[in-house]
């Protein structure tokens, strides 16, 4: 039962001191959300009630980039571009690469464009070309690739021997399965052989194939949107 997430997302203060469970709020609103639960991001980054208030713009930029709708990268971008001047808000260029690139590309990477308007550019110029291949804008993507959960599986597999394995793909797992993925990690050490034997496990069963392309889930069950 979905519709309580809005009441999670209303729980959300720009103004309170607790970055930690503003963050929060946004990791559950993107990977349970609704699609309606966006509508309030989106309207938010494109009319900001603080255009200077560069947390928010981050967070919310975030929240679209867990859900990973690829007509939505347009609007990260410009977030971005708001707040280029903030050092930290070289997160956001993260987060559209994580969606758009199938490795840490020239889009994670907006000080290597002359300006900021080049990379948004090159961002909107990536876009179409996704857009074109995937059919349309509409689609869910991660790695430049139509999102899936088993996609995401096999993502995890062949990440777990990079250095720098992406935490996120953990998480996502976690939360569109429900499968404990506490065997990830002892002591903030990341076990590969562990991690595969848990995503393996969920590939070779006769439970994955009910996992739909292109379809979000929160605990196996199909997230409306």
């Amino acid at each position: 039962e979905f519709d309580n997430i809005e009441r999670v997302l209303d729980l959300y203060d720009p103004s309170a001191d607790d970055p930690i469970f503003n963050h929060q709020v946004i990791l559950l609103v993107g990977d349970a959300g609704p699609g309606r639960c966006f509508n309030k991001l989106i309207a938010e980054l494109e009319n900001p009630e603080e255009p200077l208030d560069y947390d928010v713009g981050i967070n919310f930029s975030r929240g679209l980039g867990i859900r990973g709708r690829l007509a939505d990268v347009p609007l990260m971008a410009r977030t971005y571009q708001r707040h280029a001047f903030f050092e930290d808000a070289e997160i956001i260029p993260v987060f559209i690469s994580d969606l758009l690139e199938s490795e840490a590309g020239k889009l994670s990477e907006p000080k290597d464009f002359e300006s900021p308007e080049q990379y948004v550019a090159a961002v909107d110029e990536r876009i179409h070309e996704l857009g074109a291949a995937r059919g349309g804008d509409q689609v869910l993507v991660l790695g430049g690739e139509r999102f899936s959960v088993r996609r995401l599986g096999e993502l995890i597999l062949e990440k777990l021997d990079d250095p720098y394995f992406p935490l996120d793909y953990r998480r996502k797992f976690e939360a569109a399965t429900g499968i404990d993925c506490s065997r990830f990690f002892r002591k903030e050490v990341l076990r590969p052989l562990a991690a595969a034997a848990n995503v393996q496990k969920f590939l070779e069963s006769p439970g994955a194939a009910r996992y739909e392309d292109g379809v979000r889930y929160f605990f196996g069950h199909r997230i409306p949107d």
